[in-house]
C-alpha cells in the first residue's frame, strides 16, 4: 500500500514555542498525524488532527474538549476501534499492508504522542493532560506492530 509516501510521517516544521509538550509535538508532527490519522481513520481522522492542531493553537493549556479530541487521536493511533467490524477504523485497517515501513512510522509516531501526553500530565498543575487519556504511558510500539504483524 503506497497511500502516503514514508516522509509525510517525518518532522514538518520546528516547534517555536510550546506551553506544553503536546504543542510542541502537535506542531512538530502535524503532517505525520494528519497522514496517519487519515490512514487508520480516512477523514474523520484527518479532520481530528486539524482540529486538536487548531485548538491548541489557541489554548495555553489543553482544554477538556480538547483533551478529548486528544483521547479519540490516541484512540485510532493505538487501534483501539480495529476489532470492532462495525467501526470505521476495522476497514481503514484491514487495508493496511503489515509490512509496509509506514507502519513502523506510525508506531513510533503513536509512542511519540503518548509519551508527550505523559510529559503533559506531569507538567500540568492540575494534571488537565491526564485527563481522559489513560492508558498513555509506556511504550506502545511493540503491541502495535504485534497487532498490525498478527494480520498476516
Amino acid at each position: 500500500m503506497n497511500i502516503v509516501t514514508p516522509w509525510a510521517l517525518k518532522p514538518t516544521t520546528p516547534h517555536q514555542h510550546s506551553n506544553f509538550p503536546i504543542h510542541g509535538f502537535v506542531e512538530k508532527y502535524h503532517n505525520g498525524l494528519h497522514h496517519a490519522a487519515y490512514l487508520l481513520a480516512g477523514g474523520e481522522g484527518a479532520n481530528l488532527v486539524e482540529n486538536i492542531s487548531d485548538a491548541l493553537g489557541r489554548e495555553m493549556m489543553p482544554s477538556r474538549r480538547t483533551m478529548g479530541l486528544l483521547s479519540k487521536l490516541k484512540d485510532i493511533l493505538f487501534l483501539k476501534h480495529v476489532d470492532e467490524p462495525y467501526q470505521p477504523e476495522s476497514g481503514y485497517f484491514a487495508a493496511i499492508d503489515p509490512a509496509d515501513p509506514m507502519v513502523e512510522e506510525i508506531c513510533l509516531l503513536a509512542d511519540g504522542f503518548a509519551e508527550a501526553l505523559r510529559i503533559c500530565s506531569e507538567a500540568s498543575p492540575l494534571g488537565n493532560c491526564a485527563n481522559n487519556v489513560n492508558g498513555v504511558h509506556g511504550s506502545h510500539h511493540h503491541a502495535v506492530a504485534q497487532e498490525m504483524g498478527d494480520l498476516q
